[in-house]
């Protein structure tokens, strides 16, 4: 149904029916403002979070520069392990 043949019908309403219907769209106003608030919040939110991504990754150090502190420094480890780590680990013959 369009706009234009709602519009037309509401003259046949009782006024019961044309104030319920207004009831009706104010709670769909409401409702809309209400979800209109909780995405302005959410987008909020959000900023917030990616601005205090942003500052930690400024600040805080990238796994792997967390993990480039500990290379080279594993002592008594065959030299040839990491060419036969399978050898090493599950035991298959050496290649």
């Amino acid at each position: 149904m369009s706009t234009t043949e709602i519009i037309a019908e509401l003259p046949k309403l009782s006024a019961h029916e044309r104030r319920r219907i207004l009831d009706r769209l104010l709670e769909l106003d409401d409702e809309a403002e209400m979800i209109e608030e909780r995405r302005l919040c959410a987008d909020e939110a959000y900023q917030m979070l990616d601005a205090l991504e942003a500052e930690d990754a400024q600040t805080s150090p990238s796994l792997g520069e967390m993990l480039l502190r500990h290379a080279g420094k594993a002592v008594g480890l065959p030299e040839d392990l990491a060419a036969q780590h399978d050898h090493y680990l599950h035991g298959t013959p050496k290649r």
